[in-house]
């Protein structure tokens, strides 16, 4: 039940229980009452439950049973302090200021002024430091002025003197007990230096999830007989020690509510607000301003390099100056022969057509290297200083010439053997061996028809009886580059936004946003923020590879390039959503950013860019079609090369997996963070 404090308390927790697992008891059975207008400190060692209690006062964590009054009522009049700073060291103090401020709903002039009178009341540095510049002392007091920006009735510092010198620590107790005496602030400070806490009106003395007192330190001392606060703590816990196993049987008999207690303050504003969007939004635009290098080099160079590198990679032939060898008795002269004899037309006395042949392959950008010796040119295969050997007969221009001129089908085995090429390929690479075979034949075939052209024959009787009419879809000549780029795009939008969502959330999770949270700050705010600059990011980096693909290179096209474009964007935003789940079910940047890359090497493979679906195993031809990316590729591949459109079942499922899989994602988002109680 969510109710004020009643009387002169502030907050007022009675039988508190949180358990992260049945064997994890983290508070049992707490009760705490601290004073309007106080400073309650609370001691107790690492582990013993303080911080999970600070979160549950707060709102960021949800007690299993009992019940927490707190008489600020609202998020925006407590102030909360983390352990951890929570501050983002690009961000400049005054920028920091604003942007807690307009999560606490203040206006920007107000935040501002507030900001400098901080400034000087903690002795701070200029507004226009960053935070990384700061040291460490610096960062803490600008900690603690945060918490203080929106002038809050209730202060909930979380260790605020740890890891600092003494002087500073005791200048944070003066300002606090000023607060304290002349504003009627009521401050709840954790601290494990125990003696410290003597300042405050009230301690309270926690260890295994319970308060073993509460009471003024002096009254503390008096009623333990001893001299320091430390003695009496160790008094009342070996006395606790003594009853610790009924404490755990009294945890395992514990009926733990089916329903939480509600949170104690008043979350009316819980989901979304433009203004904490907006700080959101402008946060991170800060971040990708102080990093221009890094946004140019994620925005504009990473996808103009990819679409660039593709495009030179696979927009030249795989043989051009590559190296053959030619091994044939009719070059007696070596090389020279054919620069000697002088082609003489429909004559099979002048240049011989060995020559013919390496003019056709150097047209090719083909090398041709003459050997004398057969055995000789297959060493250099083996040696890798050439990549095949064609090996012509003595007789080859005469054997040719017969078949032309007398009997093309002649049954003269000797003729016809000896008008053969014998090819000696090194056929380990599929793509140069294949594009080689295919030059080979085609200018074997000119060479025969420009023979026939010479002798007044019609040249097609040496054509293969196919005749290509120009194409329903693409080019007669397509390349693999036309076919490879919609892989490229789709698989390229998913992942690109896969690279910046996963780095910008674990940049997240890294700094803390427990402090954010605590201000208001809702999960829904965070991730709609990043998707906004995401979605922006998205734009910029689609037009940049279409731009360059279809515009600068004038690679073909016929279909809807805006209905493709939508594709792509519809793709960064599933991967947007993808990172999000990873991110959320990931400790460390580390395991995420491998499981990451692990899934963008999965659907490079599957996804139809190293080899197409209809080449697959029917068991994963079968299944593919529910892999995310893959039938949006089909989609693409289908707007721009056939003209479909979204009335096409193709096209269609496209979209239609992608909106499934984007859906499927945002809800393990959603699963995931409702899960991460604390954060993301």
């Amino acid at each position: 039940m969510n109710t004020m404090a009643a009387g002169g308390s502030a907050v007022v927790i009675r039988d508190a229980y949180k358990r992260y697992s049945p064997s994890a008891v983290v508070l049992r059975g707490l009760n705490l009452t601290v004073s309007d207008g106080t400073i309650y400190g609370l001691l107790g060692s690492s582990g013993c439950g303080k911080t999970t209690l600070l979160r549950s006062i707060v709102g960021l964590l949800r007690l299993d049973a009992g019940e927490i009054q707190v008489k600020a009522g609202r998020k925006n009049n407590v102030g909360y302090m983390p352990q951890d700073l929570g501050l983002y060291e690009y961000m400049s103090i005054m920028e920091v200021f604003e942007f807690y401020g307009k999560l606490y709903g203040m206006k920007h002039g107000i935040a501002e002024e507030r900001g400098c009178e901080l400034i000087d009341f903690l002795k701070l540095p200029e507004s226009s430091r960053h935070i990384g510049s700061l040291s460490v002392g610096q960062q803490r007091r600008l900690s603690f002025a945060v918490a203080l920006i929106h002038d809050p009735d209730l202060l909930i510092l979380d260790e605020p003197t740890v890891g600092i010198d003494r002087i500073l620590s005791a200048s944070i107790w003066q300002r606090m007990m000023e607060m304290a005496s002349t504003r009627n602030k009521t401050i709840i400070i954790t601290t494990h230096y125990i003696e410290e806490a003597r300042l405050a009106q009230t301690v309270g003395l926690m260890r295994d999830g319970v308060l073993l007192a509460e009471e003024s330190p002096a009254s503390l001392m008096t009623s333990q007989g001893c001299n320091s606060l430390e003695e009496a703590f160790l008094i009342l816990s070996q006395r606790q020690e003594e009853s610790i196993q009924t404490d755990q049987n009294r945890d395992q008999e514990f009926i733990y509510p089916k329903e939480k207690p509600q949170l104690p303050l008043d979350d009316s504003n819980s989901s979304w607000t433009l203004n904490r969007f907006n700080a959101q939004v402008g946060k991170n635009t800060t971040w990708l301003l102080r990093n221009l290098h890094i946004a140019l080099l994620l925005i504009l160079v990473m996808p103009a390099s990819i679409a660039l590198m593709i495009q030179l990679m696979l927009d030249n032939s795989p043989i051009a100056n590559r190296a053959l060898g030619i091994v044939s008795p009719e070059l007696t002269a070596g090389p020279a022969t054919c620069s000697i004899l002088q082609h003489t037309g429909c004559d099979s006395n002048g240049r011989p057509f060995t020559c013919r042949l390496m003019d056709l392959l150097a047209n090719s950008s083909l090398i041709t290297i003459v050997y004398d010796d057969l055995d000789k040119a297959k060493q250099a295969v083996r040696k890798n200083e050439i990549w095949g050997v064609l090996h012509f007969s003595e007789s080859y221009t005469a054997a040719i010439w017969e078949r032309m001129q007398f009997d093309l089908f002649s049954s003269n085995n000797t003729v016809v053997d000896a008008s053969f090429i014998r090819s000696y390929l090194d056929m380990s690479n599929m793509w140069v061996s294949n594009f080689l075979r295919k030059e080979l034949m085609e200018d074997v075939r000119r060479m025969a028809q420009t023979i026939l052209q010479d002798c007044d024959i019609n040249p097609k009787i040496f054509d293969i009886p196919v005749k290509l009419e120009p194409a329903i879809f693409g080019t007669n000549n397509s390349t693999f580059l036309e076919y490879i780029i919609p892989g490229i795009m789709c698989t390229f939008a998913f992942c690109l936004a896969i690279t910046y969502s996963l780095g910008a959330i674990m940049f997240e999770k890294n700094v803390g946003l427990e402090r954010s949270l605590a201000a208001g700050l809702t999960k829904l705010e965070v991730v709609s923020a990043h998707c906004a600059i995401q979605l922006v990011i998205a734009l910029i980096q689609e037009v940049v590879m279409i731009a360059i693909f279809y515009y600068v290179y004038d690679n073909h096209y016929r279909g809807n390039l805006y209905l493709a474009f939508l594709l792509l964007v519809m793709l960064q935003v599933m991967g947007n959503f993808f990172a999000l789940v990873i991110a959320l079910s990931h400790q460390n940047e580390f395991n995420a950013s491998n499981t990451g890359l692990g899934s963008i090497n999965i659907l490079f493979i599957v996804c139809g860019i190293i080899w197409p679906v209809e080449g697959m195993h029917g068991v994963l031809r079968n299944v593919i079609w529910a892999i995310p990316v893959q039938p949006a590729v089909e989609a693409y591949r289908a707007i721009v090369m056939r003209d479909w459109h979204l009335s096409h079942p193709v096209v269609y499922k496209g979209f239609l997996s992608t909106t499934i899989w984007t859906v499927i994602f945002l809800l393990g988002t959603i699963a995931l963070a409702r899960r991460n109680k604390a954060g993301l």
